[in-house]
C-alpha cells in the first residue's frame, strides 16, 4: 500500500500538466508499474491531486437544527401519540400540542416550542 502511494505521488504532478495523450502515457507507466488498471490509476491520481499529502480531509460536522431539549419533546409527543410515522406526526402536531399543553403533559419542557418540523427529519431520526 504504501509503494502505491509513493508511486503515486511520484507521478502526481507530472500527470496534472501533462495533456491527454500525455496522460494516457503516465497512465499506462503507472499500470504497468503497479499491476493495476486504467480506471484505478486515473482515480488514485485524481485523489492524490485533491489531497496533496494523500489525506482525506476532515468531514464537517453539520449544527444541531434543534436543541435537545426540542428533540426530547418530539420523543415524548411522539410516544404519546402511539408513534405515529413522521408525515402524519407533523400533520398532527397542531391539534396535539395544545391538548397536551392544556393538559400539563408537557410542564418539564417549559417554554420549548416544535416551530417547523419536516416529515422526512422525523423519519431519519426514528433511531430515537
Amino acid at each position: 500500500m504504501a509503494t502505491k502511494r509513493q508511486v503515486t505521488l511520484r507521478f502526481r504532478d507530472e500527470y496534472a500538466r501533462a495533456s491527454k495523450k500525455q496522460k494516457g502515457v503516465i497512465l499506462d507507466r503507472m499500470c504497468e508499474t503497479l499491476g493495476i488498471g486504467r480506471s484505478t490509476a486515473r482515480r488514485l491520481l485524481a485523489q492524490a491531486g485533491q489531497h496533496g499529502n494523500g489525506a482525506v480531509p476532515a468531514a464537517r460536522e453539520r449544527p444541531c437544527r434543534y436543541s435537545d431539549q426540542s428533540r426530547q419533546l418530539l420523543v415524548r409527543v411522539w410516544v404519546l401519540m402511539d408513534m405515529p410515522c413522521g408525515k402524519y406526526l407533523k400533520a398532527m402536531l397542531p391539534q396535539w400540542l395544545p391538548v397536551l399543553r392544556d393538559c400539563g403533559e408537557l410542564d418539564a419542557y417549559g417554554g420549548c416550542l416544535i416551530v417547523c418540523v419536516w416529515d422526512h427529519l422525523i423519519e431519519r431520526k426514528r433511531s430515537w
